[in-house]
């Protein structure tokens, strides 16, 4: 007997949560299955609207810690007075060495992670902790000459939301044409 109790009180208490969210949102209550438009008997005791308030304030940091961005993010082949040199998408199989270089603004404080992959295969993920409010900094990676294809970095914040996502292609070098005759 005990059991069924609490098993009818979570069931109760589960139907008057239903009930508060159907309604709050009235085009969720179009869309929901019609056992779910049979449950407005559990209405009898809605919830008042404060305890609805905590729910919409747990969202609003979320949105707080993806406030942070990326300003600027690049590939290079280097870095010279806090910028990089140029700007790649592409490069040969006979370089192994590139940099991703980026400007990331709004996240002192929280870890970074630059997630690289090559066709969509995490290869190396980079974690850094920016230390202020505009903070310019790059990660490098040495290429498998034989690994041709499609690589990405993907900047991600603490929450696991991707701030940017930059591809460039790993080609394969040409053969040099053969030296020149000699003449003399």
């Amino acid at each position: 007997m005990y059991k069924t109790n609490k098993i009818l009180l979570a069931s109760g208490l589960l139907l008057a949560a239903g009930s508060v969210f159907a309604a709050d949102a009235p085009a969720a209550a179009s869309t929901a299955a019609p056992a779910v438009k049979a449950a407005p008997a559990a209405k009898a005791a809605p919830v008042p609207a404060a305890k609805t308030a905590p729910a919409a304030a747990s969202t609003a940091p979320a949105k707080a810690a993806a406030s942070g961005s990326v300003q600027k993010g690049q590939f290079t082949s280097g870095v010279e007075n806090h910028e990089p040199k140029d700007n790649l998408d592409s490069l040969t199989n006979d370089q192994t060495r590139i940099l991703f270089y980026a400007v990331l603004v709004n996240l002192q404080g929280q870890e970074v992670t630059f997630r690289w992959s090559f066709n969509d295969v995490t290869q190396a993920e980079v974690k850094q902790t920016p230390s202020s409010g505009r903070y310019r900094t790059y990660t490098s990676k040495t290429l498998d000459p034989s690994k041709l294809g499609t690589w990405k970095v993907e900047v991600v914040d603490a929450s696991g939301n991707v701030l940017t996502s930059k591809t460039f292609e790993y080609k394969k070098a040409e053969a040099s044409a053969a030296p020149a005759a000699a003449t003399k």
